[in-house]
């Protein structure tokens, strides 16, 4: 299955769905049915008859109609059964936007492993759990539960970000939407029981919409495909990189957050570069790395000119030229 089905299906089926608002199935319903998302979408909670004014469906196996995605927020223990009934109906993605799996501990890692197994035996992808999901800023396909009202929509463009950690997601969509920087595509994938980093950057490296590609990321999965994947895609577009989890105390938060543990950091730090990805110390680091990149063309080298009234600043801005491998004119 080609990931364009995540950003550009035409039906959408929010299991969990809730009438309650400020509950995650609600929010995530409203944000899908009632803004700009031009497909069908089907709310399915056995308890309800209809929600927002739709009806509300007791499985997804009773929709009529074809469903491409599936967005599932109900309890963990819940999820394997609901994948299964997933795969009968012919759905060819789905968001987990539910936590409780890998990263509390081994019970939670079976769980995943089953769903994960259930979906490769119906060839669907997934992309969580543990995530806020999928925005897309042309087909206006939206998984977050958070509101309109507490987070504002970044405008359509040319950035598209990847992350592990929904809150630095939603960080980056707040910043972008203040500042005017447009979005391509946005995934947060949480876990990355099946979908993960080398995949989505190659799906970026060849989408046209796409010309800037950040990632925020904590462990490393397959080392050797996630440089593979950035040293192809580097080649045609800028891939930004912010990695967590440095020390060896933030190697452990990463492990509790999202069961993946962050790896010896200078050997990644190494691979990246030989790779052709840039690196960012820290989220206002990629912000701005971000602005100069999508508001200029790429440079055709290293070598770097100044323009200044002071001479204190111009000295350390040389310094940091090189530092970073470049040349002054």
């Amino acid at each position: 299955m080609s990931l364009s089905t995540f950003f550009e299906a035409r039906s959408v089926a929010v299991i969990g769905a809730s009438k309650t608002p400020g509950k995650i199935g609600h929010e995530i319903l409203k944000n899908l049915a009632l803004y700009e998302y031009k497909g069908k979408v089907y709310p399915v909670n056995p308890k309800e008859k209809e929600i927002l004014g739709m009806k509300c469906y007791k499985t997804v196996s009773e929709i009529e109609n074809e469903v491409e995605l599936a967005v599932i927020a109900i309890p963990p223990k819940s999820v394997p059964g609901v994948v299964e009934e997933c795969g009968r109906k012919g759905v060819r993605g789905i968001v987990i936007v539910s936590g409780g799996f890998k990263e509390l501990g081994d019970e939670g890692r079976e769980i995943e492993e089953q769903i994960v197994s259930i979906a490769r035996k119906y060839g669907m992808r997934i992309i969580g759990p543990n995530c806020i999901g999928i925005y897309d800023s042309r087909s206006k396909i939206d998984t977050f539960f958070q509101s309109r009202e507490r987070m504002m929509r970044p405008k359509e463009g040319a950035v598209s970000f990847i992350t592990q950690s929904g809150t630095f997601g939603c960080s980056f969509l707040e910043w972008a939407a203040e500042e005017g920087i447009g979005v391509a595509r946005f995934v947060s994938y949480g876990n990355r029981a099946d979908v993960d980093e080398p995949e989505l950057i190659e799906f970026l490296g060849e989408d046209e919409r796409t010309r800037v590609i950040a990632v925020y990321m904590e462990g490393v999965g397959d080392g050797r495909r996630l440089m593979q994947s950035i040293s192809k895609t580097s080649r045609r577009k800028p891939v930004l990189i912010l990695k967590a989890g440095r020390t060896k105390a933030g190697s452990r938060v990463a492990l509790s957050h999202t069961g993946w543990l962050a790896g010896e950091d200078r050997i990644f730090d190494s691979a990246i570069k030989q790779a052709g990805g840039i690196r960012a110390e820290n989220m206002e680091e990629l912000q701005d790395m971000i602005k100069a990149l999508v508001k200029q063309p790429l440079p055709k080298g290293n070598r770097i000119g100044m323009v200044t009234n002071g001479a204190g600043p111009c000295v350390m801005a040389a310094d940091s030229i090189v530092e970073r491998g470049m040349k002054m004119a």
